[in-house]
C-alpha cells in the first residue's frame, strides 16, 4: 500500500524547502570543516530521505578530504551540491523505509519505554512488509519520541 496522505506530502515538502533555504543561507558563512561537518550531522537524515546516493557521496567527500585528496572548498561545493539535489528531488517511498529504519537505529538506544518501543517496532514491521500507509504515523511517533527522550529531532532539523 502506498502513502496517500496528501497532508503528509505537503508537510514533508514544506520542511524540505525550509531546510534547503536555511542551508543556502548558511553556505556563504560556512568557512571551516567543523562547521560543514556540523551541518552534515544535522541534515544527514534529511539528505538520506531525499537521495541515498547524495548521502553516500557526502561521506565520500569528507573521506577524500581526510586523505588529502580534496580541498575544503571542493568538499564544501560538493556537499552543498548534494544538499541541494537531495532536498529538491522527488522523495521515493523506498527511501522512507531506509530513512525510518536508520532513525530508529539512532533512537532505539535512548527509548526505554516498552510501549514506545513496541509501537515503533510494529510500524517498522508493517513498513518492511510493504505497508507504506504507516509512514505518516511513524514520522509523528518518531518526532514525539525525539522530544520525549530529549534528543535532537533528526527528521526536522533547525539550522538557524
Amino acid at each position: 500500500m502506498r502513502i496517500t496522505d496528501e497532508e503528509f506530502w505537503r508537510t514533508l515538502q514544506a520542511r524540505r524547502a525550509r531546510v534547503l533555504g536555511e542551508l543556502r543561507a548558511r553556505e556563504a558563512e560556512t568557512i571551516a570543516l567543523t562547521e560543514l561537518e556540523r551541518l552534515w550531522y544535522t541534515c544527514k537524515f534529511v539528505v538520506l530521505e531525499g537521495d541515498p546516493a547524495s548521502y553516500f557521496r557526502i561521506r565520500e567527500l569528507f573521506n577524500s578530504h581526510r586523505k588529502g585528496q580534496l580541498t575544503f572548498e571542493e568538499v564544501k561545493a560538493g556537499v552543498f551540491q548534494c544538499f541541494t539535489h537531495a532536498l529538491t528531488c522527488p522523495v521515493q517511498e523506498p527511501n522512507l523505509l531506509n530513512l525510518l529504519t536508520h532513525i530508529w537505529g539512532f533512537l532505539r538506544k535512548h527509548v526505554h519505554g516498552e510501549d514506545d518501543r513496541a509501537q515503533v517496532l510494529r510500524a517498522i514491521d508493517a513498513l518492511n512488509g510493504g505497508d507504506y500507509t504507516v509512514v505518516p504515523d511513524l514520522y509523528v511517533l518518531l518526532d514525539s519520541l525525539h522530544f520525549k527522550y530529549g534528543k535532537p529531532n533528526l527528521l526536522n532539523p533547525v539550522l538557524v
